[in-house]
């Protein structure tokens, strides 16, 4: 099973309403959303020039911990 199918239906039964994902240059397939979404609504982008107001927003962040990055 895909980490992103296991993530969405875990947080489904923590009680998560909404889900955003900077899903960068990673495969994402948005067919999984779809299928296994319910109710649980969730947005996603690429990349965006600033994702700070994303974080504070936020009432868990979850990262690679800049995986991958110079």
């Amino acid at each position: 099973t895909n980490y992103l199918v296991l993530l969405i239906q875990e947080l489904k039964m923590k009680g998560c309403t909404s889900l955003l994902i900077q899903a960068g240059n990673s495969e994402f397939d948005e067919s999984l959303i779809e299928k296994h979404k319910g109710k649980l609504i969730i947005d996603w982008y690429r990349y965006k020039p600033n994702i700070e107001s994303d974080i504070a927003n936020a009432d868990l962040v979850i990262s690679h911990a800049g995986e991958g990055l110079d």
